[in-house]
This record gives structure tokens, sequence and C-alpha cells, in this order.
């Protein structure tokens, strides 16, 4: 079966599992067959290790309940792997019913991007982050557009915009410096290697957490006042700009919000988005630099 096929029965083994009320191994594969996959007991049972040994996903059969369960897991982790298996699934769904029939392409929209592009290297970075065991990968740079091989201390996986990330530290470099993004659409060649690393981070999720995207670890974190009009603060408030985001003021001509962030490009560039529906109302440093590539951005169409 191909690696596709594989992420879409994981997908429906974990999503029976938590959505029926007793999950026997009979209903699993009662379920399975009814979605397509007619599998064998000894099948469902290697997907359950490949789940748990390449995925950390543990489902284990509770013998007291006579049913199983998923296990020790973090419900943040389940469920941006259940992201994943989804786009994938979606992915092959569209494909297969666009090869049926071109026509069909007529009546489907959808953003372009690399959604699935480098998934492949998910399982191997896994296991390696799971294990403390190098990497060997031959990156190509968005800006030189030449390729260089690193050898990297993998230490998270991070999804942006629909493409995925590592973020890894080069293996040898000082203290507290070293780390960097790999986007998965530019990495050439992955491989992993026998030799293990001590890691040099605890929590490697701090590296985003007061961040929108990518990029400025190291600046300081503002907090950082954000004005709308009040139709499009109601769609601001349905879709946060950042986890930290919270309600300041909120009447029938505007909604005002404020966010925890280290102001970067990407912080930025949202509220470019808005145009004239945003404005920044501080603190004054972040005032001035949106000030200042408006005013740059003006001097363009002049």
């Amino acid at each position: 079966m191909q690696a596709s096929g594989k992420i879409k029965r994981y997908f429906r083994i974990i999503d029976i599992v938590q959505e029926s009320p007793h999950p026997t191994s009979e209903k699993i594969l009662d379920s399975l067959y009814n979605d397509g996959f007619d599998i064998s007991e000894r099948t469902l049972q290697r997907s359950l290790k490949e789940l748990r040994n390449e995925f950390f996903i543990d489902i284990q059969f509770n013998r007291s309940k006579g049913a199983y369960e998923l296990l020790e897991s973090e419900e943040e982790y389940v469920q941006q792997l259940l992201k994943f298996f989804k786009l994938s699934y979606q992915a092959e769904t569209l494909s297969n019913s666009l090869g049926q029939s071109k026509k069909l392409s007529e009546h489907i929209s959808y953003d372009y991007n690399d959604l699935i592009k480098g998934t492949e290297y998910i399982a191997p970075i896994l296991q390696a982050i799971k294990k403390k065991t190098l990497l060997k990968i031959n990156h190509r740079s968005f800006f030189t557009q030449k390729t260089k091989e690193h050898i990297i201390e993998p230490y998270l996986l991070k999804e942006f915009k629909g493409r995925w990330y590592l973020l890894g530290r080069i293996n040898g470099s000082e203290e507290g410096k070293g780390f960097l993004s790999f986007g998965f659409d530019r990495i050439i060649k992955l491989e992993g290697l026998k030799d293990g690393f001590k890691p040099h981070i605890k929590n490697p999720k701090k590296f985003y957490k007061d961040i929108i995207g990518l990029s400025g670890w190291d600046r300081s974190i503002e907090t950082v006042k954000i004005e709308f009009p009040y139709l499009q603060g109601q769609y601001v408030k349905s879709l946060p700009i950042h986890e930290s985001q919270a309600i300041l003021e909120d009447t029938k001509d505007k909604v005002v919000v404020s966010i925890k962030v280290k102001p970067n490009f990407e912080f930025y560039q949202i509220l470019w988005g808005y145009g004239q529906y945003a404005k920044i109302v501080g603190p004054q440093s972040v005032v001035d630099n949106m000030v200042y590539e408006l005013e740059a951005t003006l001097e363009l169409y002049k």
C-alpha cells in the first residue's frame, strides 16, 4: 500500500478510537471496511504498532473496559497530527476524483501551496527527535539557491501556512546559537545518523510561543494593542491573530485587542493585510515601524 493510503488508514483508526463510545477491534475493523479498508486483525495490530513507533500515538486495549483507548498523548500533539493526516486524506481524495473526471476541476477552488510536499520526512525526523540522534540534511537556500549540507540536532516540527518546518541546531555550535528553521519543501535529502546528541533546550516550543510565523526569536516581547472597525473586529474575534489575543474593547463602533508577541516580519505582514481596517494603537515603537514600512510602500507607487 502507498504511504498516502497508510496515512488515510492511520487517520481513520485514531478518529474511530476517539469518536466511538466503545471501540472494540470488531468495531474498528467494521468502520474501516465501510471506509474502503478491508484489513485483517493482524494488519490492524501492525497499524497500531506503526502509530506507536513512528508517530508516538499509543492506542492500547483496555481489558477492564473491553475497548481500545488513546494513552498518554498530548491532546495538542494528537490534534496537530490529525490535522496533517486529514490534509493528506483530503489531498488524495481530490487527486483520485480529478483523475476520474477532468471536468470536476471546474467545481473545485483552492489556494495553491505545497501542503503535502516533503511530508515523507515527518516520520524519520520524529524518530530522530525521540532517539536524540543527529540528522544530515541537504537544504537549498531561498536566498542563494545553493544546496548546503548540515548536521542537525532536531528539536521540533512546525507547520505554518500549509508548510512544514524543522527547528534544528547546527551540531557543534556555540551554546545558545546555531538554531535554524528548515523548510521541508527545500530539503533535497535527509539522512538519519546513528550519532546521538545532548539536547540544548528543554522546551523547543518556546521558540515559537511568542512569535507569529518563524522569525524573530531573539526580539523582545511587546504587548501590542490593535483597533479594528466593528465588522472587521468580529472576524478577528472568531479567528485570533495570536493565541495570546485578549479583547480590551468591544463596542458597536470598534473592537480593540491586545496580543503579546515579538513583532517580526510575519506580524507586520498580517497587519498590512488588513489595510485601512487595522490600526496599531501601541506601543509607539511598533507604531513607528508600521508607519516606516507603509511610507516605504507608498514610495513604490510614486
